[in-house]
């Protein structure tokens, strides 16, 4: 094969592999394998003059900084603000009521996705060589999916704690109480816990081995699975997280609305009525 090709094949490569969004064409591909079963003897190792360069995260991907600088930024506003809002949650009782409760419990969903996803994604650039089994790249996933559902879940707990206090008065008495709210706060919390154990099946490593026939380093990149499992749980996490309490807020607020319409319209024709009693 000309060395000029073969030289933009193996740039092409180094660019290209272990990047998160797996944007190689399929020629691509199919250049880089027949590259190495036809010009190497190891069909499953790849040739390139220098594989120690790819376990320096800013050589495998040329965004590492920006990335780093956008984590460090948001982790440190992030993490500051919502501890801020949990400490004046709950240290002040004068401001202590049942949204307060699902507002800490929406804070600690932040916290999850900043103190776990964030230094997992970052820690993933370093771990390449042993992560054989994904479990970076899992946990990560899962951080993530879980903040995501707990913070959906407890959104949806405040939607309808208002929804009862507004459409039903009397009932939201008994019912929109701060042991109520604690107790469905856990029940957030587990079924969060639980509904994000799919994810993890989505999740998969990729082995990719270099060599130059002096150093060979093998590495294990984080992949979405391209099955219909990969299809199922995107499926999954579409309706779970995004279509059903969409409707289920839009129904909720539409009702409030209504409502508050229905009680304004009313008070202004009972004052309108005192006014011409008086007259």
């Amino acid at each position: 094969m000309n060395d000029s090709v073969t030289t933009i094949m193996y740039n092409a490569l180094f660019y290209s592999v272990l990047e998160k969004n797996d944007n190689v064409t399929s020629s691509v591909m199919a250049n880089i394998s027949n590259i190495t079963t036809t010009d190497h003897p190891q069909s499953d190792v790849i040739y390139f003059p220098h594989p120690e360069e790819m376990l320096i995260p800013w050589m495998t991907n040329s965004y590492f900084p920006f990335i780093m600088t956008t984590y460090i930024i948001t982790f440190i506003i992030g993490v500051t603000g919502n501890i801020v809002v949990i400490a004046v949650m709950t240290c002040d009782n004068s401001s202590r009521n049942v949204t307060s409760i699902f507002l800490v419990s929406l804070a600690v969903a932040d916290l999850l996705l900043l103190v776990i996803y964030v230094p997992l994604d970052v820690a993933h650039y370093f771990v390449i060589q042993w992560d054989k089994d994904g479990t970076i790249c899992k946990t990560a996933a899962y951080a993530e999916t879980v903040s995501a559902f707990a913070s959906v879940f407890n959104l949806m707990a405040v939607t309808l704690e208002r929804f009862v206090v507004i459409v039903f008065p009397i009932k939201s008495r008994s019912l929109c109480t701060m042991g109520n709210c604690k107790q469905l706060v856990v029940v957030v919390w587990i079924v969060s816990l639980l509904l994000s154990l799919p994810v993890i099946a989505s999740k998969s490593t990729e082995e990719t081995t270099m060599t130059n026939y002096e150093i060979t380093i093998t590495l294990f990149s984080c992949k979405e699975q391209k099955d219909w499992r990969g299809l199922a749980v995107a499926i999954y996490r579409l309706v779970i997280l995004f279509s059903l309490p969409s409707v289920l807020m839009i129904i909720c607020y539409t009702w409030v609305i209504i409502e508050l319409w229905i009680s304004t319209k009313t008070m202004d024709e009972l004052t309108n009525q005192s006014r011409l009693s008086r007259c």
